[in-house]
């Protein structure tokens, strides 16, 4: 008896120092998965380059490297590993034992990525596992959460499978984006791939029937069910056991008001034709009709793509018209242009100017708009709108170039900029300069999680009662004349006296013998958004000046639909301006939509925004039926007064800042010297607003002249 007590104790010692050997050898401790098992679990700071990239990390990270050596016994079979990581925008690869495993995603996100390590990857002994940046470009990132699972990838992630089901207001199937975190918040790894009805990431499930069935490895998770910016999100707490298969069924309401307005996306990328991002054919159609998307300019470079036989063939076809288009890519700017024809020779993107350029694009069949895209970002060694090659207060340029695009990329939400207002007022000041340009929002997305296609978009006024039978004639027409919405989080409409986006109100009656009208303009602006976007504020702009603010009362901010709706009376004008209205608030940080940082940012400092304004609406306040922008109305003053500093001044009391800045120009042009004796002592005795005016365009010009002598 005492003997076979005696056995049955050894035996069961030696099965704990068994278990506990098996955690020694591989790291620190077990997880709540029995084939799991953690490798490294905080997470690291780590930095490639010298430089810190963002103000929100440590002034010193970690190392450049995170190295792990951890001992195993070989692997016989396939076996999993994976780890978290945050912030990664440039290279990085996983190496084990000197092999390269692969990269991690260039995705700024929290998520978990998965390999699937082949027989013989782990040897007998100590194997080290290495995390290193590839490039020396600058980039802070957290990787941790490191793990081993002796189960092939399927197995491990196949846990438990959940069967995901989206529907309409109306109980029908919708397609949508399902987000599922795990419970550390990050996007999780997911057991199923992308296939004829499924776009999938990381953490990201897009479907085009409303249906996904997945797998999962057990534990806690929060899946997040939506469609873009027009619709509410749903959110679902669930605990996957083991072995088990659930169901989660997803309400996804429109909370946007948005007839007679189409969501459209004018910049959009593949990796199948463009080469760079991640997003296939497949995975594009499934991503717009996921994100709402109803009109989507394919933009691949330097060539021509027809949507409409891949929309059909994987069954979306009923909720996105496609356009043709081409982001014609020059060493000297690229130009999104469209609508084109699919067997039409493409732009010429090596002409040697951008006057050889237009005229190769305005000479492609059917193509009748041009955008400039992301015009402060830097392509090639050139920025369109450097002060080297423009003067950013008037937007004269200084490099022999005439910008003939009638539309500019006021929101990219792939390459937003620092300060959410500098294309803005770039913008509105080549509005103020005579040009007919329109303002467009958009993606620029290449990839199906890391940008999200439709995130940045324009609000088109045409029919969209039919989203896959658009008027493409009509959608461009209104893109030509203005009629657009820019789109980030937010959507802002404006009625000046009836009159919306792109048009002109004509004031000729109610006029006096002082005359321009007395009558006042009523304006009406409306702020729209769904309850996970925040607007703070609404501005009014009059010819680029702010003239007007409203805060939103703190409880109406994160509402579903309107949020807020804002009326001014404006009094008497002394002369012809444009007005528009821009509604602000934080970003969105959340995975299922966050607000990516500035691609080319110019601080380290980053706070998301969101972000949505009105097209212009011109005023003809002497209601002569000839609407004048402010460097006109400059050169009227200016010929008036034959040019004479004082009398130029003096006719400048009646006129806004921005006509001031622009006779400034004309009046420097003409041989003046603004920081001379004589300007000095005139301009002392003036108003502010015109003291200013002549100022900001000196600072301008000197900036320009600087950055010219640089060079």
């Amino acid at each position: 008896m005492r003997t076979q007590a005696s056995s049955l104790l050894l035996s069961f010692i030696a099965r704990l120092a068994f278990c506990l050997a098996a955690v020694i050898v591989f790291g620190t401790s077990m997880t709540a998965h029995a084939k799991r098992r953690i490798l490294h679990k905080e997470m690291t700071h780590l930095r490639s380059g010298d430089r810190r990239e963002w103000s929100s990390f440590p002034e010193r990270a970690n190392g450049s490297k995170l190295m792990i050596p951890f001992t195993a016994e070989p692997n016989t079979k396939p076996w999993t590993l994976g780890l978290r990581r945050v912030d990664v925008k440039e290279a990085w690869q996983v190496v084990l034992n000197g092999k390269r495993l692969g990269r991690l995603f260039s995705d700024e996100n929290d998520m978990v990525e998965v390999w699937e390590l082949a027989p013989g990857a782990i040897v007998a002994g100590v194997n080290r596992l290495v995390i290193e940046a590839t490039g020396e470009r600058g980039d802070d990132v957290r990787i941790g959460g490191v793990w081993i699972d002796d189960r092939p990838r399927a197995e491990s992630l196949g846990e438990s499978r959940i069967t995901l089901i989206a529907k309409d207001s109306e109980g029908q199937p919708i397609p949508c984006r399902f987000t599922i975190l795990n419970s550390a918040g990050s996007r999780s790894a997911i057991g199923a791939q992308s296939n004829d009805h499924l776009a999938i990431r990381p953490g990201v499930v897009y479907s085009s029937t409303g249906r996904a069935e997945i797998g999962l490895a057990s534990g806690d998770y929060t899946v997040l069910c939506g469609r873009g910016f027009e619709y509410d999100l749903s959110r679902r707490a669930i605990k996957m056991e083991t072995g088990s298969s659930t169901e989660l069924m997803f309400r996804v309401n429109r909370v946007v008001e948005t007839s007679g307005l189409a969501a459209c996306d004018t910049h959009v990328h593949t990796f199948e034709v463009s080469r760079h991002g991640d997003a296939s054919l497949a995975e594009r159609m499934i991503t717009l009709a996921g994100e709402g998307i109803e009109l989507a300019v394919a933009t691949d470079h330097n060539v021509h793509v027809d949507y409409r036989p891949y929309l059909k063939r994987y069954k979306v076809a009923s909720y996105v018209t496609p356009i043709i288009g081409n982001e014609v890519t020059t060493k000297f700017g690229h130009f999104n242009v469209f609508p084109a024809t699919a067997t039409a020779e493409p732009s010429n993107h090596k002409a040697p100017s951008w006057e050889a350029l237009f005229k190769s694009i305005y000479a492609t069949p059917d193509v009748r708009f041009a955008i400039i895209n992301h015009p402060r970002d830097v392509h090639s060694g050139f920025t369109p709108f450097d002060p080297e090659n423009m003067i950013g207060a008037t937007g004269t340029r200084l490099d022999n170039r005439t910008l003939q695009a009638n539309g500019l990329e006021l929101i990219n939400s792939a390459a937003l900029q620092s300060d959410p207002m500098v294309l803005f007022h770039d913008w509105l000041t080549i509005v103020n300069g005579g040009q007919a340009i329109t303002a467009i929002g958009s993606s620029d997305s290449h990839e199906v999680a890391r940008k999200i296609v439709g995130q940045g978009r324009s609000y088109v006024y045409v029919d969209d009662t039919k989203p896959g039978e658009i008027d493409v004639d009509d959608a461009v027409s209104s893109f030509i004349a203005g009629r657009v919405l820019v789109s980030l989080g937010l959507l802002v409409d404006m009625k000046v006296n009836g009159v919306r986006s792109g048009g002109t109100l004509k004031r000729k009656v109610g006029t006096d013998s002082d005359g321009p009208s007395k009558e006042a303009v009523e304006v009406e602006v409306r702020v729209q958004g769904p309850a996970w976007t925040t607007a703070e504020r609404v501005d009014l702009f009059a010819n680029g000046c702010l003239i007007r603010t409203r805060e939103i009362p703190e409880q109406r901010r994160r509402i579903a639909g309107v949020k807020s709706t804002v009326k001014w009376r404006l009094g008497r004008m002394s002369h012809d301006i444009h007005l528009v209205a821009v509604a602000r608030g934080p970003g969105v940080r959340g995975l299922h939509w966050p607000v990516a940082k500035p691609y080319q940012p110019s601080s380290t400092e980053w706070r998301p925004f969101v972000f949505g304004c009105t097209g212009v609406v011109r005023i003809d306040a002497d209601g002569d039926g000839q609407w004048k922008s402010a460097r006109e109305l400059a050169r009227d003053v200016m010929s008036k007064t034959d040019g004479k500093l004082k009398p130029l001044l003096a006719e400048l009391r009646n006129y806004d800042p921005s006509v001031a800045l622009f006779a400034a120009e004309q009046w420097s042009r003409a041989g003046g010297r603004i920081g001379g004796p004589e300007a000095t002592g005139a301009l002392a005795v003036e108003k502010l607003s015109t003291l200013d005016a002549f100022m900001k365009f000196a600072r301008s010009e000197g900036e320009s002249l600087r950055a010219q002598a640089e060079r």
